[in-house]
């Protein structure tokens, strides 16, 4: 005679209902819901870091190579209208000044010369804003820069691009030192019948040389 118990069919049950998925999904669901949301967070914390840290390193070098690009402005055998351009000029509402002069910096980019790279000891150097096509907050930066120095030295060359994030470039010209000096907006000696007066020790006189010095203000 077999006395085997009989199987618990409660207890043999397998599997899950219905409803049992459906709460384990939607439990499931919010975890990942909020999960996507803390690193959503965590990455607009990190580029807006990285957009602080950027700013604050890319600003200063940007302005350190316009100055050692001016320090060594070429002035020797050259005439006025082709050492030294400003111009004021406004992009998108923003501040964005162009900078064009000839300098003895040596040249970043290699030119080729007789199949070889080589760079020069002088060259054309300048700087130039234009709208940025994915944003109207911001103006996009370039540097351009001409091997040697050619009769039309604030045009042509080859441009570099610097900064995306530019919210004004601002230079004055300044004839002559000292605190009361007044601003100009502009020295462009290339302006054919156009003379430059200034006052120079309370007398206005007609300027014929280099400025006295530039300032230059760029916000990031």
């Amino acid at each position: 005679m077999n006395c085997r118990p009989q199987p618990n069919l409660r207890r043999m049950r397998l599997g899950f209902t219905l409803v049992e998925v459906m709460v384990t999904l939607a439990i499931v669901g919010g975890i990942m819901v909020s999960i996507t949301q803390i690193l959503q967070a965590a990455r607009l914390s990190r580029d807006t870091i990285h957009n602080l840290q950027e700013t604050r390193l890319v600003g200063p070098a940007i302005l350190d190579w316009i100055e050692r690009d001016l320090r060594g402005l070429w002035v020797f055998n050259l005439p006025v209208d082709r050492v030294l351009r400003v111009r004021n000029r406004v992009v998108s509402g923003m501040d964005a000044d162009a900078l064009d002069f000839v300098t003895t910096t040596d040249s970043v980019l290699g030119y080729e010369v007789k199949n070889q790279l080589v760079r020069s000891d002088y060259g054309e150097v300048g700087y130039r804003l234009r709208e940025r096509p994915d944003d109207d907050d911001f103006l996009e930066l370039y540097r351009r820069e001409g091997f040697g120095v050619d009769d039309e030295p604030f045009e042509g060359g080859s441009w570099v691009f610097l900064s995306d994030r530019v919210k004004q470039f601002d230079i004055q010209v300044y004839y002559e030192d000292g605190p009361d000096a007044d601003p100009k907006e502009e020295f462009d000696p290339t302006k054919e019948n156009e003379k430059t007066t200034v006052q120079i020790a309370g007398e206005e006189v007609e300027f014929n040389g280099l400025p006295a010095r530039l300032e230059i203000s760029l916000t990031l």
